[in-house]
């Protein structure tokens, strides 16, 4: 009986160290352009300053998209507003900050959760956008 239960809790554990990590959603990843602003604090500033059009610049934004986890991340003050147009036209307002380990952080707009994309994809993002 305590092998049976033994083997029970170790499945249980082995299972919950497999679960997926949740990505963004799906729909973004059909990105036509980005518009970057200063963050001000309310609603998505859209005195726009920055305009992303180019395919090399949109796929690293699409990378952000396709690689960025939900993840618990504290962001005292974000440092830009994004404005993602898809190619259906519609748009997708996020936040978006950098953190110490030079990984992206943002959230959609409205939204608590945060999704981090990790140092190894944030490069050229940094590169683009800072």
């Amino acid at each position: 009986m305590r092998k049976f239960i033994f083997l029970s809790l170790l499945f249980i554990i082995v299972l919950g160290g497999c679960q997926n990590t949740e990505k963004m959603p799906e729909k973004t990843k059909n990105i036509k352009e980005v518009y970057i602003s200063e963050f001000e604090g309310t609603g998505l500033n859209e005195n726009f300053n920055k305009k992303f059009t180019k395919d090399e610049e949109i796929d690293a934004f699409k990378i952000l998209v396709k690689n960025a986890n939900k993840q618990k991340e504290e962001v005292k003050q974000f440092d830009y507003d994004m404005k993602l147009v898809l190619t259906d036209g519609t748009d997708r307002g996020l936040r978006l900050s950098k953190n110490g380990k030079n990984e992206i952080i943002v959230k959609f707009i409205g939204h608590s959760d945060t999704y981090v994309l990790g140092a190894e994809y944030s490069e050229r993002l940094i590169k683009l956008i800072y």
